[in-house]
């Protein structure tokens, strides 16, 4: 029942301000001297107008096997969908759930996002990203109709041709893997790295010693950088005495240009 008065008061407020041109004064008069209904009828049109849209780009991103989703990503795929339902209502970015129409603000978000999808659909038929040719591609995949967004056509149409092959959509849903290069023990007991570094936040030390890679990389970063002078990351190591002696990172620092701590 709240959400429903919720709607109902949202959907007056779009009535009176389309109606009155956003004056207050005139909002007032208007809600005195025009009937309730057609405050309501006011509203409603724009937010059948907006659905007429909607529906018509829902209906140019669908794949062919698919009953409503469509190739659009969030949050385009959500604004779609709750503009086309029977009542249409505004799903925000961000927002849990969708709610009717308030204000000529939300009907400008909501034509700015139905041009955004527009293009998005523009985009990939333009790399001939159909929705017929992902269907298509989506049954040679065994992927279902509601996988298939246009981050993963597009990700996938960019390697397939890194891998010169034809454009498949096969291991599109497979998390891309982080690769590391592999630790190496040193057999010194210490080392000071000169190497100038790019300061770029997550970047590892220019140091071509594996344990200051390693550390640096996952512990130090971001990092804040000098804006002038040269920035040098200088890492040593010890020995740690054991029953099997192993070397072992004790630091990773940035110095300046004067040199490395001992």
């Amino acid at each position: 029942m709240r959400e429903e008065l919720r709607d109902a008061r949202a959907t007056l407020s779009l009535g009176l301000e389309l109606l009155s041109g956003g004056d207050p004064s005139r909002a007032a008069r208007t809600l005195v001297d025009t009937p309730i209904r057609t405050v309501f009828q006011t509203a409603m049109g724009e937010a059948y107008r907006l659905q007429t849209r909607a529906r018509s780009i829902a209906a140019q991103a669908r794949l062919p096997q698919a009953q409503t989703a469509t190739t659009l990503d969030e949050p385009l795929e959500s604004v779609v969908q709750a503009l086309s339902r029977q009542r249409p209502m505004f799903h925000e970015p961000g927002q849990r759930r969708p709610h009717a129409l308030a204000s000529r603000f939300e009907i400008a978000r909501v034509e700015s996002l139905l041009d955004e999808a527009e293009a998005t659909i523009g985009l990939l038929a333009s790399l001939g990203l159909t929705p017929v040719e992902l269907g298509r591609k989506a049954e040679e995949a065994g992927l279902g109709p509601a996988v298939v967004k246009g981050s993963v056509a597009l990700r996938s149409l960019v390697e397939s041709q890194l891998r010169g092959e034809a454009f498949s959509l096969r291991g599109a849903t497979d998390e891309p893997r982080e690769t590391r290069p592999p630790l190496r023990r040193s057999s010194t007991s210490s080392c000071a790295c000169r190497q100038p570094t790019t300061p770029v936040a997550g970047r590892a030390s220019a140091c071509g010693h594996c344990w200051c890679r390693h550390l640096y990389s996952l512990k130090h970063r971001p990092k804040a950088f000098p804006e002038s002078g040269s920035a040098y990351f200088a890492c040593s190591q010890r020995a740690r005495s054991s029953a099997r002696p192993r070397a072992t990172l004790s630091t990773c620092s940035v110095v300046s240009s004067s040199g490395c701590p001992p």
